[in-house]
């Protein structure tokens, strides 16, 4: 008991009070400051306004008797020690007061001055002790709640792994909010729980063992970023970092915290498809001015080996086999002439003739005029929407490219039996804008020019190549490589996109997303999509289609050429 200690002597026999007050003094080595009380009402006044280290408590005070006086002075100052000093020697009262809140029960005729210093020092030191304990039970509660705050609210959650002698692996899931389907003690919607080994990605289980056996043979912590398959399929991605820790028995442990990263992995996938496409596009247009600039060079050498050639060809001396073999050359250098134009068209160096087309027009007289390159296995669906609207755009190129995919699409079927579909609508600048494959979001009124068949399809390798000149799946000899490279051009040279989906053995889709100038109206345009369907139907309307654009068919004409993939 420090020297200091203030003492509540709560007693109303004149006499006690006196023995108590000589106790205190006879020990002069523990000096405390007494008050002495005669009424319970006087003490709760006491303890309210004053600092009190002990209160010593009669049992016989003239306002409250026997427990009724413990549990008052008890509820006056719960955080005092209470000794209770009586005459009554009860034990089961002594019981009862303890379980009031009293640290002692002293009977005033069996105890000397000693025993009641003694046991005064206890019960303030027993109280000291139980108010630390407290206040420690407290804190260790407080941060129990911060601790399982933070669990609560982890984007993961947290484990136990254990190795043993024999390398078997074991894992305990500490909590799991969003993860119950890894805790054998909980049940999920399909009745079934997971141990973690079991449901990490048998892709990345190997993986996760090998790091944990070795880890374990070094002594080190460990991390893995791996997938989990929630029930369901449902594929998870965490990353886990265990540090390690002594076990019992031979094990090896480790603590750990496994966070979902599903969302950043797929963000990361994301960021690393759209650098690819990125590459792919400083590629492409690197070619087309590579591209562009060595067939203009070729262009200015042909152009007079051919012109030279007719001349000679003109000259009738020369023989049979010399006018045979003069011919060839005329025609090869037509052809390699041809081959420059489209290499032109690519590099988007070939001044093109802009002016305001009917989008509908255009798309429904190159269908009659490719109507008859379909073999009769292929079924041809034609869908023109009414009031696409006008686009600015070269009316030669822009058949080009109709050409150069239907074409792309009768080699694809083969001689097998299929279905071409070529569709035209318009999306409207209030409709939803589709992203495309190159993180492209488009805006304003676009007219789309959609191309399908029913193919071989193509893996993701050879679409993200399909653009490329010169590249080619067909065998040597049956395509140059440049018509989806030139139909490329040609459409972002128009200030549009192209988006190609395919799906190996099952075929392919070209959209073409070209900018409207200007809507038609209803009256400006009537009956286009029945005119166009009567166009593909009839040889009539076909041959109206022929006659309207004789350029298409003109001897020596080069635009009508399409190449392969």
């Amino acid at each position: 008991m420090k020297n200091d200690s203030k003492v509540l002597l709560i007693e109303d026999n004149a006499g006690d009070v006196r023995l108590i007050r000589e106790m205190f003094r006879e020990n002069s080595r523990h000096e405390a400051e007494l008050t002495i009380v005669s009424t319970m009402r006087e003490a709760e006044g006491h303890l309210a306004t004053r600092q009190t280290d002990l209160i010593l408590l009669d049992l016989g005070l003239p306002d409250a008797q026997g427990l009724e006086a413990v549990r008052l002075a008890h509820e006056a100052a719960p955080h005092v020690p209470l000794v209770v000093l009586t005459g009554l020697d009860d034990e089961l009262l002594a019981v009862k007061a303890l379980k009031e809140g009293a640290q002692d029960y002293l009977v005033k005729g069996d105890i000397d001055s000693r025993g009641l210093l003694r046991s005064v020092r206890y019960s303030i030191e027993r109280k000291t002790a139980e108010k630390a304990l407290r206040a420690e039970s407290h804190e260790l509660h407080k941060k129990e709640a911060r601790i399982r705050s933070i669990a609560e609210n982890l984007p993961g959650f947290l484990f136990q792994c254990f190795v043993d002698e024999a390398d078997c692996i074991r894992f305990e899931v500490i909590w799991t909010p969003g993860f119950e389907f890894l805790d054998p003690m909980r049940s999920t919607s399909s009745g079934t729980a997971y141990s973690v080994l079991e449901s990490v990605h048998p892709s990345d289980r190997q993986k996760l063992t090998d790091a944990i056996i070795n880890a374990r043979r070094i002594g080190s912590n460990w991390e893995q970023t791996l997938r989990l398959v929630a029930p369901a399929d449902k594929e998870l991605w965490v990353h886990a970092t265990a540090l390690m820790r002594p076990g019992e028995a031979g094990d090896t442990v480790w603590d750990g915290v496994a966070l979902d990263v599903t969302d950043q992995i797929a963000m990361e996938m994301r960021n690393a498809e759209l650098h690819v496409k990125l590459r792919q596009a400083e590629k492409l247009e690197a070619i087309g001015t590579l591209a562009g600039g060595v067939a203009h060079e070729l262009n200015n050498l042909l152009q007079p080996i051919i012109m030279m050639t007719e001349l000679v060809l003109a000259n009738s001396l020369q023989s049979h086999r010399q006018v045979e073999l003069l011919q060839r050359v005329v025609d090869a250098g037509n052809k390699a002439a041809e081959i420059v134009q489209r290499i032109l068209a690519f590099g988007r160096i070939d001044e093109a003739t802009l002016q305001l087309l009917d989008a509908a027009t255009i798309v429904g007289e190159a269908v009659g005029f490719i109507s008859p390159l379909l073999p009769s296995s292929i079924t041809l669906n034609v869908d023109i929407g009414e009031n696409v609207g006008m686009i600015l755009g070269d009316k030669t190129q822009l058949t080009q490219v109709m050409i150069n995919l239907v074409t792309n699409a009768r080699d694809a079927i083969g001689a097998k039996v299929g279905t071409l579909s070529i569709s035209l609508s318009n999306l409207g600048a209030g409709c939803d804008r589709p992203v495309l494959r190159a993180g492209v979001i488009l805006r304003g009124a676009y007219a789309v020019l959609k191309v399908s068949d029913t193919g071989t399809g193509m893996d993701e390798a050879v679409v993200r190549r399909a653009f490329e000149p010169f590249f080619t799946t067909k065998e040597v000899g049956k395509g140059t490589g440049l018509g989806l490279s030139v139909t490329y051009g040609i459409v972002t040279g128009h200030g549009g996109q192209i988006q190609v989906d395919s799906i190996p053995d099952r075929g392919t889709t070209f959209s073409i997303y070209l900018p409207i100038k200007e809507v038609l109206s209803t009256a400006a345009n009537p009956g286009a999509a029945s005119n166009t369907a009567s166009a593909v139907n009839t040889e009539s309307s076909l041959s109206a289609a022929l006659s309207a654009r004789p350029e298409f068919v003109a001897p020596g004409s080069r635009t009508m050429h399409s190449s392969s993939r």
